[in-house]
């Protein structure tokens, strides 16, 4: 998946419900014997289980990954963030926690949450903002209307769901 190799980690899951997974373990004691190093970047999704989400995340903090991606809203990214605080994790460990997760591609869908946070994930990979690209490199659109002497307004015309 866009060049990375993916492990999945579910009590539940099988190398059938997740074919394209380069491995598939059933417990947090088979993912311990997995590597992890400055390249990898976790995400947790676990359905709004904050119960597991700290488990993980309690789990995760400890090995040398780059980042872990917690799929929650605010509110519950904070609710977890506060009960490994309090359980004796510290501010410096949990800064490896990026919550919210994902760019905000307006997502809604779950193939489109997925697009968000391997879009976060790559942007975050290589240090760029998750911009638009116009954004940041320059509108020709733009840049064409200031040269030819038209009024500058909105180059673009705002894109709506269908």
């Amino acid at each position: 998946m866009v060049g990375f190799k993916v492990a999945v980690v579910d009590s539940t899951a099988s190398r059938e419900e997740y074919p394209e997974a380069d491995v598939v373990v059933n417990s947090l004691s088979e993912a311990s014997k997995l590597r992890y190093d400055r390249h990898t970047y976790a995400v947790v999704a676990t359905m709004g289980r904050t119960e597991l989400d700290v488990e993980i995340i309690n789990f995760l903090v400890d090995k040398s990954l780059e980042r872990i991606f917690l799929i929650a809203s605010v509110n519950r990214a904070e609710e977890v963030l506060r009960i490994l605080l309090r359980g004796g994790r510290k501010l410096d460990e949990l800064k490896k926690v990026v919550a919210p997760s994902g760019i905000d591609i307006g997502a809604i869908t779950p193939e489109e949450l997925a697009l968000s946070i391997i879009a976060g994930i790559v942007a975050y990979r290589r240090g760029d903002s998750g911009e638009f690209l116009t954004k940041v490199k320059g509108d020709p659109l733009r840049k064409l209307a200031r040269s030819e002497g038209q009024v500058e307004q909105e180059a673009r015309v705002p894109v709506t769901s269908t």
